[in-house]
């Protein structure tokens, strides 16, 4: 997907939320889906890693709110990274086997909603079932770390649109 935004400074990022609480919003992205906080300043900050320019939040006192957004991660180990870091962390999620893909579902602090997929079986059927996490984390490896962040250079925004 090619960047659809570009910040005051002249960067380009994949998506943007406009958001009323910044804080709150870093805090969320960077702890719970795990991207990394590239920059920051009052109203706005550039979320992603390696270099790699992601999601862009900017402060407005009414923020849109409502959208949605999904992120396609490599495979099914880094899926079991982020939904670890969630259920350690008490953060509510749902996860589901779509055929196709598997997926985490969440909704961050401003009722905006996030899938992280990992597409396993390209061109399969899609149907949406619960999925079998015991499987999902025996993909983890005994070096994994839950606080592992997000590989930023290998994820890519699939969609992001307006409820």
């Amino acid at each position: 997907m090619k960047a659809v935004t570009i910040n005051s400074e002249g960067m380009e990022y994949a998506a943007t939320f406009v958001v009323q609480d910044l804080d709150k919003q870093i805090q969320f992205y960077t702890e719970a889906v795990g991207l990394q906080l590239q920059w920051r300043n009052d109203y706005e900050a550039g979320l992603g890693g390696c270099n790699i320019n992601l999601l862009l939040l900017t402060k407005k006192a009414s923020a849109e709110g409502n959208k949605s957004i999904s992120m396609r991660i490599p495979g099914r180990r880094e899926l079991a990274i982020v939904i670890g870091r969630l259920c350690t962390i008490k953060y509510a999620n749902k996860q589901l086997d779509h055929g196709n893909r598997h997926s985490t579902h969440l909704i961050d602090p401003e009722g905006n909603h996030v899938e992280i997929f990992a597409e396993v079986r390209p061109g399969a059927e899609e149907v949406s079932k619960p999925l079998d996490i015991e499987a999902l984390f025996n993909e983890l490896d005994p070096e994994d770390r839950l606080c592992d962040k997000m590989p930023a250079d290998k994820t890519v925004i699939k969609h992001l649109h307006s409820k």
